[in-house]
């Protein structure tokens, strides 16, 4: 009996100190953001190194909802172009998500997928359509929005 009891009182002490899992929404990654994109690029002539830096400014529409502005640098094989970028992305609770973005310059529109790290401070994230890029970002927060605490 006491090895019961010892059991059931190790259970409930482990099960107190884990932590709980996150849950995330779209006030959890708003802000601004710096990212790095590295990969390779494909456009009929094989494959080209990219590399990409720029920002993105995170702004909830509603829960799960999020409107993206993002300005960039690129280099597809060699010369350096600018760029922007405008959409939406949608935050499930689980902490991943999938959003659209269109390259205004280009009339493109991105598909992609992301995951929220360390309360909403990083963001992994890759396209999956067009299939032309084989490439991975990482997003890192330089600021969160201003609350009403902050005033």
């Amino acid at each position: 009996m006491k090895k019961i009891v010892l059991f059931v009182l190790c259970v409930i002490a482990l099960a107190r100190a884990l932590p709980a899992q996150p849950v995330c929404s779209s006030a959890t990654i708003a802000g601004r953001f710096v990212y790095h994109v590295a990969g390779f690029a494909n456009f009929g002539g094989g494959l080209a190194p990219t590399a990409s830096l720029g920002t993105a400014v995170l702004e909830p529409k509603s829960n799960d909802s999020i409107n993206v502005s993002i300005t960039w640098s690129q280099s597809i094989g060699g010369p350096v172009s600018k760029f922007t970028g405008l959409g939406t992305a949608t935050v499930k609770p689980d902490c991943t998500g999938t959003g659209t973005l269109t390259v205004v310059e280009l009339n493109l529109p991105i598909q992609f997928e992301f995951v929220v790290l360390n309360k909403g401070n990083f963001l992994r994230m890759m396209p999956v359509s067009p299939a032309a890029f084989a490439v991975s970002a990482t997003f890192e927060r330089m600021s969160a929005p201003k609350s009403a605490d902050d005033n």
